[in-house]
């Protein structure tokens, strides 16, 4: 539900898809680990939802005029995101609901937005932020 908000707020679609997209998953009630590589002139946005006891995720977004953006929810007991994007405009949205939670976003571009909530006991996270 929140993510199906948060993809509609920013005008996307509730699965990953683009130009080009390779994706690694694995999913069960105790573990969800993902990886997700999408490139090309117009990646198109990716939005994940998470909900095992331990969340891993690395998304990778490498475009030309725009990164497509990322909407990212995770509500596990330990949650762990990596977000790294390239592109003119890039436009990232982590949430994470859990014990730990630990964030790291990466963007290289000539407009970056970044907006982290993290609600829990240990919260950690890094943004790095790069103009071309």
């Amino acid at each position: 539900m929140a993510l199906a908000a948060l993809a509609g707020a920013m005008g996307m679609s509730s699965t990953a898809w683009s130009e080009s997209l390779t994706t690694f998953s694995f999913r069960n009630s105790l573990l969800s680990a993902e990886i997700i590589v999408t490139y090309g002139r117009n990646a198109a946005p990716v939005a994940v939802q998470q909900t095992s006891q331990t969340n891993m995720l690395s998304i990778f977004q490498l475009g030309g005029t725009s990164s497509g953006g990322t909407a990212v929810v995770q509500t596990g007991e330990r949650n762990n995101a990596s977000v790294y994007q390239t592109g003119e405009v890039t436009t990232a949205n982590v949430l994470q609901i859990g014990d730990t939670n630990g964030s790291r976003i990466l963007q290289v571009g000539d407009m970056n937005s970044a907006f982290l909530t993290q609600f829990g006991r240990f919260n950690r996270s890094t943004i790095f932020q790069f103009g071309r």
